[in-house]
């Protein structure tokens, strides 16, 4: 990495990301899986490595819904790290519908899943399962998770701006899952104001439904 990473190289670099191993796999003859190599990818001009970084990302680092992978929030920090770095100018397909998208978008629509996994919605889904508040332990992964929501709001604001509107509403979109929880409600107007001009200009019908839909959510019509 170069030096313009040194926020996110920092971050794998302190990230004893071997202790979330599952070592069963491991005793059974599965690979590690040397999240810190991969991850780095996600920085490389190697086009094979930024897209193996991000599928470790998006498959091995959030799925154990409804509970939160111990390493969600270190992923968090470290994914709201490389959006305000000079990431490389790549595009790669979507998993879900094969366009080819940028790099940044895939980054803010993987925040917006593993945010969604920690949030006040998730937190009564799982109490009404489970009998008890995932939060009850300070040392619970859904703790360090939403502790770092503040972060990752600052991370994706500047994309509220961005000339490519699939990267823009990737970023509203994270935003408007963080302001909708108690702490971040404060953001509200803010968002809600920056989803209006996102209607008023986008002119793909998909997006203005989504930033119909997320007016409503924000109760900021």
């Amino acid at each position: 990495m170069a030096d313009g990473f040194a926020a996110s190289r920092s971050i794998l670099e302190e990230t004893d990301w071997r202790s979330f191993e599952n070592w069963d796999d491991i005793a059974k003859g599965w690979p590690p899986l040397d999240s810190a190599v991969r991850l780095r990818g996600l920085a490389s001009d190697n086009l094979p490595l930024v897209e193996a970084g991000l599928w470790h990302l998006m498959h091995d680092l959030v799925t154990e819904h409804p509970n939160v992978h111990p390493a969600t929030a270190p992923a968090v920090r470290y994914v709201a790290a490389l959006l305000t770095e000079p990431l490389p100018d790549v595009v790669l397909r979507s998993s879900s519908d094969s366009r080819l998208l940028p790099l940044r978008a895939h980054l803010l629509a993987w925040l917006a899943a593993a945010l969604r996994s920690a949030n006040d919605a998730s937190v009564r889904h799982f109490v009404e399962l489970a009998g008890f508040s995932p939060i009850e332990d300070p040392d619970s992964p859904w703790h360090a998770v939403r502790q770092v929501r503040p972060q990752a709001l600052d991370a994706v604001g500047p994309f509220f701006y961005d000339p490519d509107p699939i990267v823009r509403k990737s970023a509203l979109a994270v935003a408007v899952i963080l302001v909708q929880d108690a702490g971040l409600e404060g953001h509200r107007e803010r968002v809600a104001a920056a989803v209006r001009r996102f209607l008023t200009v986008c002119t793909s019908p998909i997006h203005k439904q989504w930033a119909v839909t997320a007016l409503q959510q924000l109760d900021c019509n």
